[in-house]
């Protein structure tokens, strides 16, 4: 993973948090709490999708019957003084490198904290009863703790709710309360939720409308399970539940884990609960849908430009086209007379292969910025062996951060063609390859986010498009 494909997840996510926020402010007071629980855990599951996604919409048309567009040639100005390849938008190894210690240390921190609390919960703990709550489906333990702040609950899968003092203690209306309020939360897993929620923090740290999200989220889990716990109680008693609530807060108790969230909101909410605008739900749920489907998903088909940080859009060319492993275009000759004649070129791939292209070779626009990529990158099945497309020697044949395990072959023309991120190279540096030959596997080597080849072609130092090859028309092979 690069630092452009974070930035565009994070980015993903913040769209749907911003809308989630602009729904509040606008219609907050009359859409349910549910509705705004169900967006920001959408908003964090797409946080967590460490990877651009893909939407129908994305996907552009294949080229017609005049097949693949000639050699891309240099702009002046942009490729270095002696040709090759565009240098731009190298990915910067201790960005990731601080990004991925930092998210570390969170996680670390956090996963530490809870387990120090937990452990006192569960080691102090004095169970009084299991008390069947009619509101899930399993027995949770009723426990007394003085480590507890507040009442609470504790544990995923084997849960229990946490009492500050013995249950004696509390009157039995508002012993009620905190009973169905915890209930609550353990029938609609919050505590997972927040699991949830602490993992999108360590790995959008940087984000701050991840706090906001995070700060907004606890106060709606709060919001829907005093929803919950009304259904439960009966709602002529949200007068009463509202009365406990603001009774053990200003007793210091901070029952209902009340602390860090807005008491207004809450007891607002608690007053107008069936009071609740279903058209405006209906609209903002479209809209929830409609800006999920548009904004969590990338427009294009998105892959990373090896050596690159920046994303762009796939294309997919017809399948029957991978057959055609022998269509081929003649190589202009080489400058002096007596040099041998071109072979044809071979595609890489064995005939009747499933492929796709996900990066054209070519001049792209990212935010703004010109970048060059100096190849084609290919995708097909896991284990596909790579052919040599020409005769000649491998004059590099190694490993790299950056092109993983990549094969160089020159021609006796002096071309030269690459095959970047192989799992496996079945030739070494000095060999000679006949066309045809099986020189490498297809893989997932170095900075890569999927299984495929990066097809590069270079002819008197100059990148021409590779799948320029394999059409009717002859390949430039130097700007003029």
């Amino acid at each position: 993973m690069s630092a452009a494909v974070l930035l565009h997840v994070t980015l993903s996510g913040t769209v749907l948090i911003l809308y989630g926020i602009l729904m509040r402010l606008i219609a907050g007071k009359r859409i349910s709490p549910l509705f705004f629980r169900t967006l920001w855990i959408i908003a964090a599951l797409r946080l967590l999708i460490l990877t651009p996604l893909s939407s129908p919409a994305g996907q552009l048309p294949a080229p017609g019957n005049d097949g693949f567009s000639t050699a891309v040639l240099p702009l002046p100005g942009i490729l270095p003084s002696g040709g090759g390849t565009v240098p731009a938008g190298k990915d910067i190894p201790w960005l990731m490198l601080v990004w991925g210690g930092i998210a570390l240390i969170l996680a670390t921190r956090i996963a530490v904290r809870h387990g120090i609390w937990l452990h006192r919960m569960k080691s102090t703990a004095q169970s009084e009863e299991i008390t069947p709550m009619t509101n899930i489906r399993r027995t949770v333990r009723l426990c007394v703790s003085p480590e507890a702040d507040s009442p609470c609950t504790a544990g995923i899968f084997r849960p229990m709710i946490v009492l500050p003092i013995p249950a004696a203690d509390y009157e039995s209306s508002t012993l009620a309360c905190i009973l169905a309020h915890e209930s609550a939360h353990i029938r609609r897993l919050d505590a997972a939720v927040r699991v949830l929620f602490s993992a999108v923090l360590c790995l959008h740290w940087f984000n701050p409308f991840v706090y906001i999200m995070i700060r907004l989220a606890n106060c709606d889990l709060e919001r829907v399970c005093d929803a919950d716990a009304l259904a439960l109680l009966g709602e002529e008693r949200r007068t009463a539940y509202a009365k406990a609530l603001l009774d053990l807060a200003e007793a210091r108790t901070a029952v209902l884990s009340l602390a860090g969230h807005s008491m207004r909101e809450r007891i607002i909410s608690i007053m107008k609960i069936n009071r609740y605008s279903a058209p405006a739900a209906a609209i903002a749920a479209a809209l929830c849908i409609g800006c999920a489907a548009v904004f969590a998903a990338s427009p294009h088909s998105f892959t990373e430009i090896p050596g690159s940080d920046l994303p762009i859009s796939a294309v997919t060319l017809p399948a029957e086209t991978a057959a055609s492993a022998e269509t081929a275009v003649q190589m202009p000759p080489a400058a002096e007379t007596d040099s041998p004649a071109v072979e044809s070129w071979l595609f890489p791939l064995p005939a009747n292969t499933p492929w796709e292209i996900t990066q054209p070779f070519g001049y792209i626009s990212y935010a703004g910025v010109s970048h060059f990529h100096n190849g084609t990158d290919i995708s097909a099945p896991e284990d596909t062996v790579l052919l040599a497309a020409l005769s000649g020697t491998v004059i590099t044949a190694e490993y790299s951060y950056e092109t993983g395990n990549h094969i160089v072959v020159e021609t006796a023309g002096g071309i030269r063609y690459e095959y970047r991120h192989c799992a496996r190279l079945l030739a070494e540096a000095g060999d000679t390859v006949q066309r045809g030959d099986s020189i490498a596997v297809i893989g997932q080597t170095g900075d890569a986010t999927g299984i495929h080849l990066h097809f590069g072609v270079e002819t008197d130092g100059a990148s021409c498009d590779p799948m320029g090859m394999f059409t009717r028309r002859e390949v430039t092979a130097s700007a003029e």
